[in-house]
């Protein structure tokens, strides 16, 4: 049971690292994009 959690949450961090490393780009990519639709 607790082995099972164990891989389970490992892989859930992983997926969550992942997905933040692909998120945090495209908001700063937005945000860049935001200040040249400003201007």
């Amino acid at each position: 049971m607790w082995r099972k959690d164990d891989k389970c949450s490992v892989n859930t961090a992983a997926v969550v690292a992942s997905v933040i490393e692909a998120v945090i780009p495209a908001l700063s990519w937005r945000e860049s994009m935001g200040l040249e639709f400003s201007r």
